[in-house]
């Protein structure tokens, strides 16, 4: 048998969003949240709208904080490869790496599954907004 769940309305899956990202990460994510909703929303568009899911947001959390343990090990273990001067050394090193990570694991999770080179440009243009 197939079941039809339906498809969640854009705001229930706001909020589905926002209470994954808030329990993984806490306060301060409002960004990631708009990305992740932002993102659900162009594939969609471009795919059909059962494309994508909630497993798809599950995912992209846990690349997040793969990257950002991954890219704090990387700058404080002397590697050859990291440059030394980064992250800077002011406040925004942790915004910094935090912009980074949500940019790769939206890259894999989203960005990779699109085709067309155009597309993928259309995407980064809406990230950016």
């Amino acid at each position: 048998y197939v079941w039809d769940y339906g498809v969640l309305l854009s705001n229930d899956e706001k909020r589905y969003i926002q209470v994954m990202v808030q329990t993984r990460f806490g306060e301060g994510h409002e960004l990631f949240t708009e990305l992740l909703f932002t993102s659900q929303q162009f594939i969609r568009s471009i795919e059909e709208k059962y494309s994508v899911s909630l497993r798809d947001v599950k995912r992209a959390i846990k690349l997040v904080s793969f990257f950002e343990g991954s890219l704090r090990t990387r700058s404080g273990s002397g590697h050859s490869r990291v440059n030394k001067n980064y992250p800077p050394p002011d406040g925004s090193s942790r915004i910094n790496l935090q912009i980074r990570c949500y940019i790769l694991a939206l890259s894999l999770c989203y960005q990779s599954r699109i085709y067309d080179q155009d597309t993928r440009k259309e995407y980064r243009q809406e990230m950016i907004k």
